[in-house]
């Protein structure tokens, strides 16, 4: 919000785009589009703790999140961690979420499961029920994440995801 402007990121398939994404890309300033959103419960409560878990293009709403951080509630007893998966390894946003605002924010960006799945239990193991974990991704992705912060003792309560519906 501390920005004011709506920033909109999306992947784009040359080959085959959609017709959203087609009339997306051929807008010029000063077009206007009609908005539903943002939805969800993607917000940080009253933890000093808060790990973000992003795959792909679920890095989009990590952005302005850690931004509004980073203006707002950055404090000494503040950690951050982010999660970052893409098979990929095009690891948007990367230059602009790092900074040394907050002595204890982590990046770890990675592109395998197998990594990424330690990463997790490890992470769930250091903060437990004492951190928030917001999840974005492709629904199933999110689905598999929530099931095993689950199984690695999470409380259901601590999980807040936003699913990206139209990715596989």
């Amino acid at each position: 919000p501390e920005e004011g402007f709506v920033q909109i990121t999306t992947r784009i398939d040359p080959k085959k785009p959609s017709e959203f994404k087609k009339a997306l890309s051929e807008m010029i300033v000063g077009n206007q589009m009609k908005m539903y959103g943002p939805v969800g419960n993607m917000v940080i409560n009253k933890k000093n703790k808060v790990v973000l878990i992003a795959g792909g293009i679920g890095i989009t709403p990590f952005r302005s999140i850690i931004e509004h951080i980073k203006r707002n509630h950055a404090s000494p007893k503040m950690e951050v961690t982010l999660i970052y998966i893409d098979s990929s390894g095009n690891f948007l946003f990367h230059p602009s979420i790092e900074g040394d605002y907050l002595s204890t924010f982590q990046i770890r960006t990675m592109t395998d499961r197998a990594q990424f799945k330690k990463t997790l239990e490890t992470t769930a193991g250091k903060y437990g029920d004492q951190a928030d974990y917001l999840i974005s991704g492709s629904a199933p992705m999110v689905k598999e994440i929530i099931n095993e912060l689950k199984n690695f003792g999470v409380p259901l309560k601590n999980i807040k995801n936003d699913s990206f519906y139209g990715l596989k």
